[in-house]
């Protein structure tokens, strides 16, 4: 299972590999301005234009994980992908775990190069020491540790998010003679169940926590939600694997 990982996460380098090297160029030439003219009108203009590649990149990163997922096991590709002496749930846990290797890579990289390249008063960098601060009222006060909360926080949300949006392509591909518009009804379907889970499990305890009189601590609540959307991707990977060996059509 090991080498499999590997073997996919290097095979999704020519997707993925430019990213990371464009936003380091980029980064160090922004980086050099801000120290050499730090109130220039072109590094003004640079620190604006890093600011649209670093979101440019996540959101290219995102929709390249869909669309590479969907090639691999529902489209052509699947033909060369299921040849793979390899059963074929392990196959998938594989490209699930090597797109999102990728995409902590590439978050990872945009994060550091926020905190290192940008100035105080870029609104990416407002935004993101917001948002550190904001977990930090909740969780620690200490920098690093609302730093690498808010990082594990942006991974879960694109996990299961990918994890729900490859289910529904998969649902849609396998279980509707329109593919488009399955896909489409099978993300509403989940999208609706996600919902009910998140109101009838996830809200009410935290509507408990913001209580004033309330014992329950953050690390508390964040265990919990963190376990009830992990059974959820859990099951979500298990519908996926079970369309794409018993229903869909390769």
């Amino acid at each position: 299972m090991g080498n499999l990982i590997i073997y996919t996460f290097l095979e999704l380098r020519k997707f993925f590999l430019l990213i990371p090297v464009l936003l380091l160029i980029h980064g160090l030439f922004v980086f050099i301005l801000n120290h050499i003219a730090p109130f220039g009108l072109v590094t003004s203009v640079a620190n604006l234009s890093f600011s649209l590649v670093v979101l440019i990149a996540i959101i290219a990163t995102v929709v390249g994980s869909y669309m590479v997922t969907y090639k691999s096991i529902c489209a052509h590709e699947s033909v060369v992908t299921f040849t793979i002496p390899v059963k074929r749930s392990h196959i998938i846990l594989a490209k699930y775990l090597a797109n999102t290797l990728w995409f902590v890579l590439i978050f990872l990289c945009c994060w550091g190069l926020i905190w290192l390249v940008l100035p105080e008063n870029q609104l990416l960098k407002i935004a993101v020491t917001a948002c550190t601060d904001s977990i930090g009222l909740f969780f620690s006060k200490r920098p690093m540790v609302s730093h690498i909360i808010c990082i594990v926080m942006a991974v879960g949300i694109y996990v299961f998010n990918y994890i729900c949006i490859v289910t529904s392509i998969v649902l849609g591909q396998s279980l509707s003679g329109n593919k488009i518009l399955g896909t489409l009804l099978a993300f509403f379907l989940l999208h609706l169940i996600i919902q009910f889970i998140q109101t009838g499990l996830v809200v009410p305890l935290f509507l408990v926590w913001i209580q004033p009189s309330s014992s329950l601590s953050g690390t508390f609540i964040g265990l919990y939600v963190f376990g009830v959307y992990l059974i959820t991707m859990v099951i979500l990977y298990h519908i996926s694997v079970y369309c794409v060996k018993n229903r869909l059509t390769i």
